[in-house]
């Protein structure tokens, strides 16, 4: 969730992972902390990324109406308070040489 927050910073080839979020070459700290300064104090109004495979790999997705599933995916997928934790922590700048 946190990568979607910051959009286009992130690296469109990087796959999601819990311990990081690769940014794009050319993405500076500045540009970084801007964004995540712009996150909204209340991510709980931030939607989580829902694919239609996700949605059609639900056990029961024929059953449930298109949008119910992808709330259901959604609030399966978004830990808010992660989220919100990881936001109130320092920025740090790691660069590997």
């Amino acid at each position: 969730m946190l990568g979607e927050l910051i959009g286009t910073l992130r690296a469109p080839t990087a796959p999601d992972a819990n311990l990081s979020i690769r940014l794009r070459d050319g993405a500076t700290f500045g540009e970084l902390k801007r964004r995540i300064d712009d996150v909204p104090a209340d991510v709980t109004k931030c939607a989580f990324p829902v694919t239609d495979d996700a949605v059609d790999s639900l056990k029961f997705s024929a059953c449930l109406p298109r949008r119910l599933a992808v709330r259901t995916l959604q609030e399966r997928g978004a830990d808010r308070d992660a989220v919100r934790a990881c936001l109130s922590e320092p920025l740090r700048q790691v660069i590997l040489a």
